[in-house]
């Protein structure tokens, strides 16, 4: 691993780069030799966060930030907290889904819309306990044909 930066007490502290041996590269604020703040990941396989982190959470994701996933290409804006999705965020996949709600462990939970590739929209409640499936009170309007439900799923 190669570190260029700022140094305080012997440890990284303020702005810096980091690129890994494993072919990760992080560049933004250090606070204790972990990676604390605002900062960039690039993951060896082209994947790209950039966000807040806490040291508190061992290097982990924490706060608001986007990732770019590669290779699929989804892309989540939104919160995070333990490495995970948590709190309000948007989520765009590769296949032309748009997810825009409540997240909880990484999983759609609580009030949120998803919009489907071919135009059929559901607004409604999300459990996680039921594998990421639509529970609850919520309304679906499928497309092309304009069918609507609205009521329990």
């Amino acid at each position: 691993d190669v570190y260029d930066g700022e140094w305080k007490n012997n440890k990284r502290e303020g702005q810096g780069k980091k690129n890994y041996a494993d072919g990760e590269y992080y560049e933004g604020e250090w606070k204790d030799n972990k990676r604390e703040g605002k900062g960039k990941l690039e993951f060896g396989d082209g994947t790209v966060y950039e966000g807040e982190w806490k040291e508190g959470r061992n290097n982990k994701r924490e706060g608001k930030g986007k990732m770019i996933k590669c290779p699929s290409g989804d892309v989540y804006d939104g919160e995070w907290k333990n490495n995970k999705r948590e709190g309000q965020g948007k989520k765009n996949y590769a296949d032309g889904e748009y997810y825009e709600g409540e997240w909880k462990d990484n999983k759609r939970e609580g009030k949120g819309k998803l919009e489907f590739g071919d135009g059929t929209v559901y607004e409604g409640e999300w459990k996680e306990g039921r594998n990421n499936k639509r529970e609850g009170k919520g309304k679906m309007i499928k497309c092309p044909s304009g069918d609507v439900y609205d009521g329990e799923w």
